[in-house]
């Protein structure tokens, strides 16, 4: 099990590096050669393959069984650490502004079916022991996963974040949502004989954590006195 899993997430990363890379060099030659033939390749069009390259890294690794949403940020991590270097400036903040838009869309279409989903769980599936087991275990995992990095990153940092800052990452990073949500509406009861509990468990946690952490991270930053910026 955890060998596949080893599997699984080393081969998705590599796919989507390799996207990556590969996406940053045909931006980057395909300038110079266009600029030899006296042509020039459109901001929209450089916004599009980078697009088109980063969801056919996802499609390919779909379709050989790995993760998707892992292969998918690794190839625009990629990308944006090399391709973004290798576009005009217009195309740098079109890409942006793209990406900003998308994603509060997609962010706004969650919590609606996420809402809407809510009147869908049934009492038969759901488990109190297993919810409140996965809403501590969430919290203790997040919190052990942030503070423990960070300090020793801070032993070699010249300006290391101070404690209240890591209290309020770990805070935000405990709230549940959408890729939480996305993977449990992919199981299928050919893997699992409780699915349904599962899934409900799952959006169970993702609700509570979203209201209750997601709503509180103003007043939690206000009690750690952290600055807040007027940027809505």
């Amino acid at each position: 099990m955890f060998t596949d899993f080893l599997i699984l997430s080393f081969s998705s990363i590599i796919v989507g590096v390799i996207f990556g890379l590969g996406a940053s060099l045909l931006l980057k030659y395909l300038h110079s050669t266009l600029e030899n033939l006296d042509e020039h390749l459109s901001s929209s069009k450089e916004c599009t393959i980078m697009f088109a390259i980063a969801y056919l890294s996802y499609l390919i690794a779909e379709s050989f069984h790995l993760s998707g949403i892992i292969t998918l940020f690794c190839c625009g991590f990629t990308l944006a650490h090399y391709g973004y270097h290798n576009v005009t400036s217009e195309c740098q903040t079109g890409s942006i502004l793209a990406v900003e838009t998308l994603a509060s869309v997609s962010e706004g279409f969650l919590f609606v079916y996420l809402g809407m989903s809510a009147l869908t769980i049934k009492a038969a599936n759901v488990n109190f022991f297993l919810i409140v087991f996965t809403l501590l275990a969430t919290v203790f995992a997040r919190f052990i996963g942030v503070l423990l990095p960070i300090s020793l990153q801070n032993l070699f940092v010249t300006a290391p974040l101070k404690l209240n800052e890591q209290l309020l990452i770990a805070s935000g990073g405990s709230v549940r949502g959408a890729i939480a949500f996305g993977l449990a509406l992919q199981i299928q009861d050919i893997f699992l004989p409780n699915e349904q509990t599962l899934k409900t468990t799952v959006q169970i946690v993702v609700l509570i954590s979203t209201i209750v952490m997601g709503s509180g991270m103003g007043q939690i930053a206000s009690k750690l006195e952290i600055e807040r910026t007027n940027e809505f």
